[in-house]
């Protein structure tokens, strides 16, 4: 349920919608409480099994201290991210352009706030995953949607709809790959063509 509204709240708590995620989770319990069979399609727990070396290796750290990571992560993930990224699709990043951090929330509210000023807009591609409603809120930023189409598979549409999308306060274009939450994976020359028109514009970021 959405959190009690007070007087004292401040106008970013008042606005920021309430997760649909969290609303929905206590109608679903109270409906497995009455015996209805209750089939999730919101966070998607993972039903595979764990790699045993992810089990292991808590059991296996062997040093006196947990201490706090440095602030942008530890040097070996994010070298290791860069050389993923460039091997498997022809890149060429640099490891310090990589942010580790704790999740994707937090990850994409930094970016909102990075990309965009409140008052700007940044285009997502709908369907979208739930929660950008309320990062943009978050950040003051309005989100302005471009419609993928089911008979199309929800791939990206053609890059003259997507211009049409873009205004003066456009700054950043936000493209989940494969998609939250069809699980499209984009062809590459649509990708080619909506990266070729972020540089097209130059205006404005696009967070991948």
């Amino acid at each position: 349920m959405p959190p009690v509204q007070n007087e004292e709240d401040s106008d970013r708590a008042r606005n920021t919608p309430a997760s649909p995620i969290r609303r929905l989770s206590p109608l679903a319990a109270a409906a497995r409480s009455r015996g209805t069979n209750v089939i999730p399609l919101t966070i998607g727990p993972p039903d595979i099994p764990s790699p045993d070396s992810y089990i292991a290796a808590p059991r296996q750290f062997q040093q006196p201290v947990i201490a706090y990571e440095a602030s942008r992560g530890k040097n070996t993930l994010w070298n290791n991210l860069a050389a993923y990224m460039n091997r498997s699709l022809n890149l060429s990043l640099r490891s310090e352009q990589f942010l580790i951090t704790i999740g994707a929330s937090e990850a994409l509210i930094f970016l909102f706030m990075i990309c965009a000023d409140p008052g700007d807009e940044i285009l997502v591609f709908d369907p979208a995953y739930v929660n950008y409603i309320r990062f943009a809120a978050t950040a003051g930023v309005t989100l302005r949607p471009v419609l993928c189409a089911p008979e199309d598979g929800f791939h990206l549409t053609d890059t003259a709809a997507i211009r049409q999308k873009i205004s003066r306060r456009t700054k950043a274009l936000l493209l989940c790959n494969p998609n939250n939450p069809t699980g499209t994976v984009n062809l590459v020359e649509r990708l080619k063509a909506l990266i070729s028109l972020a540089h097209e514009q130059g205006s404005f970021s696009y967070c991948r």
